[in-house]
């Protein structure tokens, strides 16, 4: 009989206790977090209107969130996103998924910050911990 292996299956509905993320780990919450944090919208202004987005914007703003939790370089942050199922699972990468290269994770976060602002993700994130009660005003 064939066994199916967690890199063939959908993260999206892996029990996080069975790949060993502890119950406050960042990549466990992460899927949830964002969310709240951006959406879709907030990056149509990224892209030309007769163009194609080739990376999810909502999968690379994760892997900048994962790269300023874990203090790693770009080629760290698409290696683990390849490789680590806490990270794959924490970005929704289903089964062979692959992640955005290193080349888009660069180009996305330069428009980020030429759009938004170097401290748009900053903000973002901390108005989402006020707004939950994780911190206090």
């Amino acid at each position: 009989m064939l066994h199916v292996s967690f890199y063939q299956q959908s993260l999206l509905h892996v029990d996080p206790d069975v790949i060993l993320l502890g119950p406050r780990a960042f990549e466990r919450h992460l899927r949830d977090m964002l969310p709240p944090i951006v959406s879709a919208d907030d990056f149509r202004d990224f892209y030309a209107e007769a163009g194609t987005i080739s990376c999810c914007p909502l999968v690379l703003t994760g892997m900048l969130l994962l790269q300023a939790r874990h203090n790693v370089p770009d080629d760290e942050v698409v290696l683990r996103a390849h490789q680590d199922l806490s990270w794959r699972y924490a970005l929704g990468l289903e089964g062979l998924d692959r992640p955005p290269g290193v080349t888009s994770l660069r180009r996305f976060r330069t428009k980020l910050r030429e759009k938004r602002g170097d401290d748009f993700l900053h903000k973002r994130t901390l108005a989402l911990a006020v707004d939950t009660g994780a911190l206090h005003d």
